[in-house]
């Protein structure tokens, strides 16, 4: 039937468009979720912003640079003209007689090391104990001993030539750090720098001379006691 069979081809297209436009939807839809997703992901894979802190991996290189004291930074200018003279005091007084330098040099050496061989140069004799409580009475009070002497012009540390210079111009370099490896005791550290005209607070980190232990290391595993601090 004619009538029929127009109508038939009707409704087929009516659906046909009906299911077209429903497709254009959907993929309408899905575009839209794509390009969420894919601005998700790219916020996602955006580096965080962090103003003040900069990564470990961008942070330069630094050079540790360690200083001496005796001999590198200062040289004393002591009233007596004997170098050593605040240990030769402070070894004195702990042991109740006149210590003197029997032609020893401290050049090189730590304080410990420069008390043990005043001792023994002197004749002082003394158990390993008896020793220790030496070592650590002069410890003690040698940081004292050579603050009142530089206050009342009997100890002076002068500084040597171009080290001031240059100790500025590394202060103004961002990739250098100061810090001191030193045989001196860590209260004297200071006191000697400070009578020279250095700032002791410009180096950052050190190692330095402190007290000994109450016990003597067995000889196989001892170490140094040169203490870090920062």
């Amino acid at each position: 039937m004619p009538g029929g069979g127009g109508g038939g081809g009707a409704a087929k297209a009516a659906g046909a468009v009906a299911v077209g436009g429903a497709l254009l939807g959907l993929a309408a839809m899905g575009m839209a979720k794509l390009d969420e997703e894919r601005k998700r992901k790219a916020q996602a894979a955006a580096p965080v912003q962090m103003s003040a802190v900069p990564s470990p991996a961008a942070a330069p290189p630094r050079t540790l640079v360690l200083w001496d004291i005796d001999d590198t930074m200062t040289q004393s200018a002591h009233a007596s003209g004997i170098a050593g003279g605040p240990i030769l005091q402070a070894v004195s007084e702990v042991v109740g007689r006149p210590i003197s330098k029997q032609g020893l040099s401290f050049n090189g050496k730590t304080d410990t090391g420069v008390v043990r061989e005043l001792l023994v140069a002197n004749g002082v004799e003394l158990d390993p104990r008896a020793r220790l409580d030496v070592e650590h009475a002069v410890f003690k009070k040698l940081p004292e001993v050579m603050a009142a002497g530089v206050a009342d012009g009997r100890f002076s540390y002068v500084p040597l030539p171009g080290v001031a210079d240059l100790l500025r111009e590394l202060q103004q370099r961002y990739d250098v750090v100061l810090g001191l490896l030193t045989g001196n005791l860590e209260g004297c550290c200071p006191v000697k720098l400070g009578a020279a005209g250095f700032d002791h607070s410009i180096f950052a980190l050190g190692a330095c001379e402190s007290s000994p232990p109450r016990q003597p290391p067995p000889s196989r595993s001892a170490v140094s006691r040169r203490r870090w601090y920062s």
